[in-house]
């Protein structure tokens, strides 16, 4: 990367003269929206803020900042750990998700994950390469969903990339050249549309095809640092392997048919998804925290003529994702490709070895990941639980004790039993009386604490014989039951997923339930 002093000279000469440009803001009093230690105590997770008090965004961190915050943080503290200057920091970024699609009789299709980039290197590593210790991000919108006329029969929009900068980008002029990133995070390509003619029912009128993820840049692992999007490699629809992933630094493929091709360079158009004899792009997606010289794929809008599907718009990144072709009277709709990702070369070992998930749900965003010092005897979180029995009955009742250590106060305690199936759960809300909710495993907006968390005890070490006791009536289904007992981050699952970070701690068991011997 360019030594930032000549970048900055290079970023003045972009600007046009007497233009009025808005510089990043830096939120300088909490610079992370959220900090998160991991079930272990040795890993702190910063997710980087984009508002601040007076509710503008913000789009640059000061690393020193990031620090004392991180510090600062009681539940840091508790763990007696810390954060320096040399202590090894991964950045995460991800970008945008693409657009699912939609059909007026109610049919849709998925659009690509958003891609992924990551690179390790220390506070100061960082200002030894940059001169500074402010660091840019500006994160990626998911794709923007159809509108008009004809909306529920167009192709979806890809999404946004994220990019991470040495150098405030929403000053420049023009699209700037990769040596000015740290690292470029491409967006999903959107879903294809729906043919309307006919009944617009799947073999009949023709469903769209899902769009395609974007690329994965680890530095300093076997997963190249310049990342192709992925190509759409569905085989069920005619084509669709020709609806290109964008390439880290050339344009993504043209989709077959009225595809368009992504445009060479960082944050290209992803290609417009074609459709009909007349084809406009449809909204694209944008970046949430400033406005920067970046574009990012649209959406095909139908001809409200044919009526014939668009196909979903091509992600954004390093080369944008190409377009989806569109469709005809009895094929698919391709969705778009995904963007290219890229990540500069890695100052310092650590870090995730594969794509991490996505904790900020379908638009981007960017973390910082401390692989932190032990400044002491961590105090550890425990959660540990007893089941009384390895097999049941029916007439028999389950006992599950539960021993507790340094429970933080705002962490969320969750119990549940994941019945035979596999996937339907149960979830204790409270214990007197005792009330269960039923969730799934697939989807984890459905998960729910126990709303009396009083009854866990903080900071202490504890023992909760029997506090969750069961007859089984025989209404029951037969089969190996797990029992969970957890305790988590707050709105520890509220972005749809379950990764590592969300827990403090947790235990499971298992038991089975046998069919008594008249069934």
């Amino acid at each position: 990367m360019k030594k930032l002093l000549a970048n900055l000279s290079s970023a003045a000469m972009l600007l046009p003269l007497g233009a009025a440009q808005a510089m990043c803001i830096n939120n300088a009093t909490a610079p992370c929206q959220q900090i998160i230690v991991d079930m272990t105590g040795t890993k702190i997770a910063c997710l980087l803020n984009m508002e601040t008090e007076s509710s503008a965004s913000a789009c640059m961190v000061d690393l020193d900042d990031v620090k004392t915050q991180v510090n600062n943080n009681s539940s840091v503290q508790a763990n007696n750990i810390s954060i320096s200057d040399e202590t090894p920091m991964v950045i995460q970024a991800w970008g945008g998700r693409g657009s699912n699609s939609v059909s007026s009789e109610g049919h849709s299709n998925v659009g690509g994950t958003g891609g992924y980039a990551q690179t390790s290197t220390s506070i100061n590593a960082y200002n030894l390469n940059n001169f500074s210790t402010q660091l840019y991000f500006f994160v990626g919108a998911a794709g923007a969903q159809p509108s008009g006329s004809e909306q529920s029969h167009c192709g979806a929009g890809g999404g946004a990339s994220t990019v991470v900068s040495a150098l405030d980008l929403s000053l420049f002029s023009t699209r700037p050249i990769l040596s000015e990133v740290i690292m470029i995070a491409g967006g999903g390509g959107g879903a294809g549309g729906f043919n309307a003619s006919g009944l617009c029912e799947f073999g009949g009128g023709g469903s769209g095809g899902p769009g395609s993820a974007g690329g994965v840049a680890i530095a300093g692992t076997a997963q190249d640092v310049n990342a192709a999007g992925t190509t759409n490699q569905d085989s069920d629809l005619e084509n669709c392997a020709s609806d290109g992933g964008g390439d880290w630094d050339a344009k993504g493929g043209a989709g077959s048919g009225s595809g368009g091709a992504g445009v060479a360079g960082i944050g290209s158009w992803g290609g417009n998804g074609g459709g009909g004899s007349s084809c406009s792009p449809g909204a694209t997606a944008k970046w949430l925290n400033a406005d920067i010289s970046l574009d990012s794929g649209g959406g095909g809008n139908t001809d409200t003529a044919s009526c014939t599907a668009g196909g979903g718009g091509g992600g954004g990144g390093y080369g944008g994702g190409g377009g989806g072709r569109h469709g005809n009277s009895s094929t698919y709709s391709c969705g778009g490709g995904g963007g290219g990702s890229y990540a500069v070369s890695a100052a310092s070992s650590g870090g995730p070895q594969s794509a991490a998930g996505n904790p900020f749900g379908a638009n981007g965003g960017v973390v910082l990941q401390f692989l932190a010092d032990s400044s002491g005897s961590p105090s550890p979180i425990t959660v540990s639980q007893t089941v009384d029995a390895s097999s049941y009955q029916q007439g028999d009742t389950v006992n599950v004790g539960l021993s507790v250590q340094n429970a933080q106060p705002a962490s969320e305690f969750y119990m549940a039993a994941l019945m035979p199936d596999g996937n339907t759960m149960y979830f204790v809300t409270h214990l007197s009386p005792l009330t269960l909710r039923q969730g799934f495993l697939n989807d984890p907006h459905s998960f729910r604490p126990l709303a009396d968390r009083g009854v866990i005890p903080n900071l202490i070490n504890a023992s909760l014989p029997g506090l969750f006791t069961h007859l089984f009536s025989g209404a029951e289904p037969s089969g190996r039951y797990h029992f969970y007992s957890a305790l988590t981050h707050p709105n520890a699952f509220g972005n749809g997923s379950i990764d590592d970070w969300d827990f403090l701690s947790w235990d499971v068991d298992s038991f089975i339930l046998n069919a008594t011997d008249g069934e």
